[in-house]
């Protein structure tokens, strides 16, 4: 059975899919290609944990049009509700807003 976008991902289920590009040039993030390059970014639905927020998997590859450069990366997405009480005091946030989606990355390097 395919697996269904948990409620609390609706804000992102837009962004769930395969997204293709072609570029004339090989400047990318987060390496430069050797020249232009396809590159194809999936986003697919997961299985629900036990416990924290449900992710989407992610996953990109970037080839260059002559093949000689390769780069691909994978990992994953959660998405956190405009208003969620972390326990935390915060100053100066408002109590209501637009839905607003907010994307951020995490390395080890």
């Amino acid at each position: 059975l395919p697996l269904t976008l948990p409620p609390i991902l609706d804000n992102i289920a837009w962004f769930v899919g395969r997204w293709e590009c072609k570029t004339t040039a090989g400047e990318r993030f987060p390496e430069p290609m050797s020249g232009p390059y396809r590159e194809i970014l999936e986003v697919q639905i997961s299985d629900v944990p036990m416990f924290d927020r449900p992710p989407v998997n992610v996953s990109t590859i970037a080839v260059t049009n002559d093949g000689r450069d390769v780069h691909s990366e994978v990992g994953f997405m959660t998405s956190k509700p405009f208003l969620e009480d972390t326990g935390f005091v915060e100053f100066n946030k408002p109590k209501q807003g637009d839905d607003l989606v907010g994307i951020e990355t995490v390395s080890n390097n």
